[in-house]
């Protein structure tokens, strides 16, 4: 059986009612496996909020973006997107009221509901839940289909696989030699999908996140490869350097002592 593609969730807070609809009309789905969700609320005290946030939307297959005036004039609701923009993740915008979506970012990408027609309008939906189910229709339709182009060959063994992401490995770091940076960030996310545990993968696309100065997805990434293998200092140094190219300092000095902790040399 596939493993469940994680969905996160972006939304104003103003807009917190129409989170918990979507998710209780995405139960059956997460109940069958398909998907596991994850929002702002998972976050637990104690945790570093905004990390948490970008650490899971790296992790993320999908977007879902709860899209009303409140969420486009969030700024955090756009950093999420920003963030979002990679080949690893699918971005879905579910239109809750009429709104200027269609001259913001997110006009590029297919809305939910059918139509882009906004499930308050109760001229489109009446009662509401039809427009719910909608958007379940259309978000299981999407999972259905990621999880199809995700399915190796049978004729692929596990070794193959490996030997393909060892190449491309080596493909993105001869671009990053070459200074094609965008290239190189579709290249490793070619290898972590072909072997999600490649911690040098996640860190070299960190290093080039941060060479265009995506500093919220290059510490994401970092963290990712930390997590993967906490023993290596260069994963630590580099998630530094992100901090400290962020003004971030007193992390960035963290980052650091924690490379020299385990390599003194």
């Amino acid at each position: 059986m596939n493993k469940g593609l994680k969905i996160f969730i972006t939304y104003a807070h103003k807009n917190s009612e129409a989170k918990d609809k979507l998710i209780t009309h995405l139960a059956v789905m997460k109940q069958n496996g398909l998907i596991d969700v994850w929002h702002d609320n998972e976050i637990l005290p104690g945790d570093k909020w905004r990390d948490a946030i970008f650490n899971n939307l790296a992790d993320s297959d999908i977007l879902l973006y709860l899209t009303c005036p409140y969420s486009l004039a969030s700024e955090n609701c756009n950093k999420e997107l920003t963030a979002a923009l990679n080949p690893n993740i699918r971005v879905i915008p579910i239109i809750l009221e009429h709104c200027d979506w269609q001259n913001h970012q997110l006009s590029e990408f297919q809305a939910l509901p059918e139509k882009g027609k906004p499930i308050y309008d109760i001229s489109e939906w009446n009662p509401e839940s039809k427009g719910w189910m909608s958007v379940v229709a259309g978000i299981r339709k999407v999972v259905n289909e990621m999880q199809s182009q995700a399915k190796p060959s049978p004729s692929v063994t596990p070794e193959e696989i490996e030997t393909l992401a060892f190449l491309a490995f080596h493909r993105g770091n001869f671009m990053m030699m070459l200074d094609q940076i965008d290239e190189a960030l579709k290249v490793y996310s070619r290898v972590i999908e072909l072997s999600p545990n490649n911690a040098e993968a996640y860190n070299n696309r960190g290093c080039a996140f941060q060479m265009k100065g995506e500093y919220n997805r290059a510490t994401a990434d970092y963290s990712k490869a930390i997590e993967i293998s906490p023993d290596c200092p260069i994963f630590y140094n580099n998630r530094g350097a992100a901090y400290s190219a962020k003004g971030e300092y007193d992390r960035a000095i963290e980052e650091h002592n924690k490379a020299i902790e385990i390599n003194p040399n």
